[in-house]
């Protein structure tokens, strides 16, 4: 895997329109007010995780604009708070899949082996948030989420030689082609 390969995905990332098509001068003015805003809600609370989780996004816009690192580190520290306080498995998914991600993209810039080994704990977590059904996680986003935690996985492998990554490397890919392959044997109207 190469710098470009996760570059790329993270800087096609699927950020909201406003803050993928937002000037890096006003997303400054959109992180300052966050900024402000996440140090006054209660700590531990479903406030201070969304607030967290609109910080981090913010951030890591700004940081595919601009590539300043400082804003990847911070985005990772806000994203990671955003984790803390949701039980809501759909909102669980969304936020640990761009923790990974985030993360994933950190370990390509410093190749600190705990950014990786936590890109592919969160990573993890949401591919099993998102293959349950109930979750709607659409295709494309599972099938995305998938090549991040692999890509992370053989990175690893790479680097540590654990045979046991490429082993939950294959497990993943040949549980989203099982997942797929009977979503598609289905007749249709039916639901599993």
């Amino acid at each position: 895997m190469t710098h470009d390969m996760v570059e790329t995905r993270f800087r096609r990332h699927r950020w909201e329109p406003s803050e993928r098509n937002e000037r890096p001068e006003h997303l400054d003015v959109a992180i300052n007010a966050w900024r402000q805003a996440l140090p006054l809600a209660a700590a531990g609370s479903t406030t201070q995780s969304g607030r967290a989780n609109r910080l981090g996004r913010l951030l890591a816009a700004r940081y595919a604009h601009t590539g300043d690192v400082r804003d990847l580190d911070e985005a990772i520290a806000a994203l990671n708070l955003s984790c803390a306080s949701t039980n809501d498995l759909a909102t669980r998914y969304d936020r640990l899949r761009r923790l990974g991600d985030a993360l994933l993209e950190r370990y390509e810039q410093a190749a600190q082996p705990d950014h990786l080994d936590y890109a592919i704990s969160a990573l993890s977590e949401a591919c099993r948030h998102s293959a349950k059904p109930s979750i709607g996680v659409p295709e494309d986003e599972r099938v995305d989420c998938v090549r991040s935690l692999t890509a992370a996985l053989t990175a690893r492998y790479a680097v540590q030689g654990d045979p046991a990554d490429l082993d939950a490397a294959i497990g993943a890919l040949g549980q989203l082609r099982s997942d797929f392959g009977a979503q598609q044997a289905q007749p249709p109207g039916e639901v599993g």
